[in-house]
Parts: C-alpha cells; sequence; structure tokens
C-alpha cells in the first residue's frame, strides 16, 4: 500500500497514468519533417570555396538519411533559385529573381524529393550544383527573401531548414548592416550588438514556430562582418541551433570542410523534436 501523502511530490507517492492524446489535439497528422537546404551561392561563397564544401557534405550524408524522408535544395544569390531533377536526369533550374515579393515556381509537393524514390536523382542534383553556381557572378545576396521562400515551401508541412551563409545579405527583407564599433565596446549602447537589428528576425522566426519549422545556420566568417545576432533569433525561437566557422581561408579549408561534414552529419541524423 502507498503510504500516505507527507508533503513529498505526489507523482512519487502514487500511480501515474499516462492517457495517449486523440486526433483533436494533433496540429496535422503526424509525418516524416521534410529537409530543406538553403545554400548561398554568391561570388565569394563559391571562390572561397564554401559552396563546394556544403554540397560536397550533403553528397557525403544524404545518402545515408531515412527513405522516407523529403528533401530539397534551394540556393540563393540577389535572387532565389529552386531545382528538380526530372526522371530522365534534366535538371529543371527554376528562378525567382524579384526579392521584394517572393513567390514558389511550383507547388511543394514538385519541389520535395522523397529520398527513398529520388536517391539517384538528388545524387545528380548536387553534381550538377557546382556548375550552376559558378556561372553566377553575384556579388550581393538577399537571404531575407529566401528565407521566406523556404517558409513558403515548409508551411503546409512544417519541418527543418538548414541554411548555409557567408556575405552580408543587403537585398530584400531582412537585409542587414555592418554595424560592429569598436567605440561602443564597454559601453552601455554594447549591449544592442547582441540584439537582432530589427524585429523582421522575430516576426519570421514567430510565423516559422507556428507552422512547425525548426531553422539551423550554418556561418562562415573570413575577414568580413557576419551578423550571427540577427541570424541567431531564428535558431532559438524554432528549436534548431546555429554554428559559427571562423577563418574560413582556402588554405585551411580541410579543417573547417571537415568539421562542417561532422557537424551536418550529426545535425541531420540526431533525435529531433519540434
Amino acid at each position: 500500500p502507498c503510504p500516505p501523502y507527507t508533503g513529498e511530490r505526489a507523482e512519487l507517492c502514487h500511480g501515474v497514468v499516462e492517457f495517449v492524446a486523440p486526433p483533436e489535439y494533433q496540429a496535422r497528422p503526424p509525418r516524416p519533417p521534410p529537409i530543406v537546404c538553403l545554400i548561398e551561392t554568391s561570388y565569394a561563397a563559391v571562390a572561397g570555396g564554401i559552396f563546394h564544401a556544403v554540397t560536397t557534405a550533403l553528397a557525403a550524408i544524404v545518402p545515408s538519411l531515412p527513405p522516407h524522408t523529403e528533401f530539397a535544395i534551394v540556393t540563393f544569390d540577389d535572387g532565389v533559385h529552386f531545382f528538380n531533377v526530372r526522371p530522365d536526369g534534366v535538371v529543371d533550374h527554376m528562378s525567382v529573381p524579384d526579392n521584394t515579393e517572393v513567390c514558389l515556381p511550383r507547388p511543394p509537393s514538385q519541389l520535395l524529393m522523397r529520398l527513398g524514390d529520388s536517391q539517384e536523382r538528388v545524387h545528380q542534383l548536387l553534381g550538377a550544383l557546382p556548375k550552376l553556381a559558378t556561372m553566377s557572378k553575384r556579388a550581393d545576396t538577399a537571404l531575407g527573401s529566401a528565407l521566406q521562400a523556404c517558409h513558403l515551401l515548409l508551411e503546409g508541412t512544417g519541418g527543418r531548414l538548414l541554411f548555409f551563409q557567408h556575405v552580408l545579405p543587403v537585398l530584400g527583407p531582412m537585409k542587414l548592416q555592418q554595424r560592429d564599433d569598436v567605440r561602443l565596446y564597454g559601453t552601455d549602447k554594447e549591449r544592442a550588438l547582441f540584439a537582432p537589428l530589427d524585429t523582421e528576425w522575430e516576426e519570421l522566426g514567430k510565423k516559422m514556430a507556428s507552422k512547425y519549422i525548426s531553422v539551423s545556420s550554418f556561418h562562415f566568417v573570413t575577414q568580413s562582418f557576419t551578423d550571427v545576432a540577427s541570424c541567431a533569433i531564428l535558431s532559438r525561437m524554432t528549436g534548431g541551433q546555429l554554428y559559427l566557422y571562423q577563418n574560413c581561408v582556402p588554405e585551411q579549408q580541410d579543417l573547417w570542410a571537415t568539421k562542417l561534414e561532422v557537424e551536418l552529419g550529426r545535425n541531420l541524423h540526431r533525435s529531433f523534436g519540434f
């Protein structure tokens, strides 16, 4: 018999009954979360080997993902680019150049590929991307537009978004600016450097969290300024994780590219809650 309750926690003195929640408590029928990888293809990212390191890591990791996983790759420079591989191996490259009003070129069901049925097509796409990226000589990027496009892609199903960023986005919504000022160090104004630049980042984070989209971000830094404080709010509000790779110069690519492959593999393979 259970001893009388003497002020201890009730769950330690009495039995616990668990009830399975009925469908009325579910936001949508349970399904494996799709994975979308958003990769920067600016001139600096391609010339510095960052884009190549990301696609190489994905090519090594994707075959080990569960076959029921739905997967898509989106790239961005000053526009947003979507891809689809036909059964005959031809890669359809669809661009959305307008970075002020973002839209999807096709329904999400046609942009997400199920790995069990499209493993070879995903491999062909990863092999074709370096050639497609070298055709772009764009220096500036519109990261905010690309993030909004991925939100449209995942809002119907929820899922995971992983984006890879190098140069400071200066075009479209949610653009950032160089705001690191050594004169503010040690003053009351220094705290502003650790907060997002504006409220647009927080508003997008709330929208993504409400649609069960989890965001993880990978940031590559050489000598230029990267506004991690603004980007970090997305992963913080949606249960994702932020990765920072410093001194990403070609001479040390073996070091940071190996670290990227290990951490990206861990992120994609581990158990994840939404």
